[in-house]
């Protein structure tokens, strides 16, 4: 995955089981996966997870790359026997293979990319404590020391920044020599004898055709074409991580003319609805401000009738006059100060009773 989140891929293991190892090149470029049941499959990626080279299938569980990415060492360590296949990545072609003399618990290479050392140590190993250095590749050991002891074995960082050096010429070259030295006896020896029953079958026992056919398809070779699963690219901000965008679709002049008229005739549409809404709006408003101005009036014209209308008045002028008469018949007992009021009154209440009888009449 990006570390901004524009791409992102599943890794299909080239083979099925546990992964092993997955290590990056110092570059940044590419990695190197271990994956599967052993005989473990290394293989090399790019970024976009696409196979590059296949290292083949052997017995291996770790990645070593050297600090200048050059070289590489793939080695099986831990439960496995110690064998260690040291690579050019440019080349993409095996420099050696060797196997380290004790069961190895450290591992690296030097800062300037031309050794390699392995090391017993304690806790993990209490017996065989040792230190072994071999040449960048597999030659050696150059160096082997034994230790009563052995807690930690690792290289010093480098000083300075060493120059990223191709493999020596003239071991190169001797190492050509003494391959083609091998081959020409290769060449002149007879073909091995294969019973009748089996000749047919390409000879020797059914074993022996198994562990045939394993080391004919753990060969290293070139991928091409081969992708990582469900590479996406996440080309709109806020997406969700993986999702791919909806592809363009392409449209003919026509039917961009057509959705051009569609867009148009909508947008046309929507103006004139606004415009409705609004001018129904303005024709409600007056008729609102009318109805709250009358509710607001009628309780005010209530107290007017009332006092337009003199019978009303006069029926409550007379009942007054029969209350304050009442108080004047009762004069006996002491009068508070309502009763007081009422018969001070008394004269007032008749000669507005006299007035209103002769509106009336």
């Amino acid at each position: 995955m990006a570390g901004d989140g524009s791409f992102d891929c599943i890794v299909t293991p080239p083979k099925p089981g546990k992964i092993e190892d997955a290590q990056w090149n110092p570059n940044g470029r590419e990695f190197v996966l271990v994956a599967g049941s052993q005989p473990a499959r290394s293989t090399l990626f790019d970024l976009r997870g696409e196979g590059i080279f296949d290292f083949g299938e052997n017995h291996r569980n770790c990645v070593r790359w050297a600090p200048h990415g050059r070289f590489l060492m793939i080695g099986g360590f831990g439960n496995l026997v110690g064998e260690m296949t040291f690579w050019d990545r440019n080349k993409l072609k095996p420099m050696g293979v060797t196997e380290a003399p004790t069961p190895a618990t450290t591992y690296g290479w030097s800062p300037d990319s031309r050794y390699f050392l392995t090391a017993t140590t304690r806790p993990r190993m209490n017996v065989e404590n040792s230190v072994h250095i071999f040449r960048y590749n597999g030659d050696g050991p150059l160096l082997s020391e034994e230790f009563d002891c052995l807690t930690l074995a690792q290289w010093l960082p480098g000083s300075e920044a060493y120059p990223d050096r191709p493999q020596s010429p003239q071991r190169l070259k001797k190492k050509k020599s003494g391959e083609a030295k091998e081959a020409k006896p290769a060449a002149k020896s007879s073909a091995k004898y294969v019973p009748p029953s089996q000749r047919g079958s390409g000879g020797g026992s059914f074993v022996a055709q198994q562990l045939r056919a394993q080391h004919e398809s753990g060969g290293a070779k070139k991928l091409r074409g081969v992708r990582a699963e469900g590479a996406k690219r996440a080309g709109i901000p806020g997406m969700p991580v993986g999702a791919a965008p909806k592809p363009a679709e392409t449209l003919s002049k026509s039917a961009k003319a057509r959705a051009k008229r569609k867009k148009k005739q909508e947008e046309k549409e929507a103006k004139e609805a606004a415009a409705k809404l609004s001018s129904a709006s303005a024709a409600a408003a007056p008729a609102a401000a009318a109805a709250a101005a009358a509710s607001a009036a009628a309780p005010a014209a209530a107290p007017a009738t009332e006092q337009a209308d003199p019978q009303k008045k006069l029926k409550k002028l007379r009942k007054k006059l029969q209350q304050a008469l009442k108080e004047k018949r009762e004069a006996g007992e002491a009068l508070d100060a309502d009763q007081l009021k009422k018969l001070e009154g008394e004269g007032l209440i008749q000669d507005e009773i006299a007035t209103l009888e002769a509106q009336i009449s």
